[in-house]
């Protein structure tokens, strides 16, 4: 709505149902923006939320209100004077938006049809239907800028790589192209083994794994899952193995990247799975941080000497080579894959503009046992979205909520 001055006042939230469930997105605009669509053109912030290329969603829901739900972050950047519109994004994930094959490439070929990246190529047409349509809703298509956190973060950082991107700025936070690259079609062909085998009744005679893939229930296939991340795949078009002389672009989009202080908890997590209750063995636990580290753009044809080298095993207290360390073996991969990343991509582009930054507002939901009191990963999307108004301290809230409103502006990175 708009007062009597013109100023933006409560914001108006818009959804639509799909019959494809996942292939939507929420747009959530002040309801000045709408009424005056062709005189104002605000600026535009799009969502693309994380989930390890696995999971996730922009509505999942958090002490009854979904965690990307912009109401609040539209409320303060209103009252900063930097109105903004705000659009949350679905895209495929796990297998139905990263399996990828040999098979299917033959398969695909004779529908025209690309193989892997479903998920990426989702997105890249829901920013360009934003791009498109965003002026109706009173949008600017000339002031957009993209926010990713985790996976949604690489997603943003492949697209950013893309020449024909269209928005302006991008907000990377807790993940990158760097830390966490791309796979061969190679290594997609041996997770695809790992996972057909989890999927009921795999073993028909006679079947080819297309032909098992197509006549299994979706439901099937989006459970049989194993607890391990996805990737995008290498397919010499959109994503490149080189991922460091990739970043070497003509008009490249103002970046602002930045992570938490206490991002191992993913890696606490990998590793915790792969070990379950029991200490592995040398072989076997190195053999999962060598997995985890293996699309590392930084270290990937090092990984050995790293995880050798004696004064960074020093440095991370680590004594030891099974789970009985692992905590510490996850601070170290955590800062491999998502802090270190900044640093290197920012040394690698010294003359293009880059802003970094690093949450320490800790997390305040006392029921969060791994995460209480810590700067976990993804702790920012609770800051930016305001989920707990209750629970997260103001200042915090408001220095990341502004911070991000600011960057609307053209002047932000000028």
């Amino acid at each position: 709505m708009q007062d009597n001055q013109g100023r933006f006042t409560d914001p108006r939230a818009f959804w639509v149902e799909f019959p494809y469930g996942c292939l939507n997105l929420n747009i959530t605009a002040p309801t000045g923006a709408l009424e005056n669509a062709e005189n104002d053109k605000v600026p535009v912030l799009v969502f693309i939320h994380g989930g390890g290329f696995i999971s996730g969603s922009q509505c999942i829901a958090f002490n009854g209100r979904e965690i990307s739900d912009p109401t609040n972050l539209i409320q303060v950047s209103r009252k900063c004077n930097q109105a903004v519109i705000v659009v949350t994004i679905n895209y495929r994930v796990g297998p139905l938006g990263f399996l990828a094959s040999k098979d299917l490439v033959t398969y695909n070929k004779t529908h025209g049809e690309p193989v892997g990246n479903y998920g990426l190529h989702d997105q890249a047409r829901a920013l360009d239907w934003v791009s498109r349509f965003i002026h109706g809703f009173g949008g600017d298509p000339g002031n957009i800028t993209v926010n990713g956190t985790s996976a949604g973060a690489i997603s943003t950082h492949y697209h950013t790589l893309f020449p024909d991107h269209k928005f302006k700025r991008a907000i990377l936070s807790s993940g990158t192209i760097i830390g966490l690259g791309p796979q061969t079609m190679d290594e997609h062909e041996a997770n695809l083994s790992k996972y057909v085998e989890a999927v009921p009744n795999s073993n028909q005679p006679n079947c080819t794994t297309v032909e098992l893939l197509q006549s299994a229930p979706v439901q099937e296939l989006v459970t049989a899952v194993p607890a391990f991340l996805s990737y995008p795949l290498v397919d010499g078009q959109w994503v490149t193995r080189d991922v460091r002389n990739s970043l070497a672009i003509e008009n490249p989009p103002d970046i602002m990247i930045g992570s938490c202080a206490y991002e191992q908890d993913v890696s606490e997590m990998l590793l915790e799975h792969a070990t379950t209750t029991k200490t592995l063995s040398d072989d076997r636990f190195l053999l999962t941080v060598k997995d985890i580290l293996s699309t590392n753009g930084i270290f990937h044809d090092a990984v050995d000497l790293l995880i050798a080298d004696r004064v960074i095993r020093e440095a991370y207290n680590i004594r030891r080579n099974d789970s009985a360390d692992l905590q510490n073996w996850a601070a170290l991969i955590g800062d491999i894959t998502l802090r270190i990343p900044l640093v290197f991509m920012a040394s690698l582009q010294p003359d293009r503009p880059m802003l970094i930054y690093e949450i320490t507002a800790t997390n305040p939901f006392t029921n969060s046992s791994m995460h209480y009191q810590k700067a976990n990963h993804g702790i920012n999307d609770f800051l930016l979205f305001d989920v707990a108004e209750d629970a997260v301290p103001e200042k915090h809230l408001e220095e990341w909520r502004r911070a991000v409103a600011a960057l609307q502006s053209p002047k932000a990175l000028a």
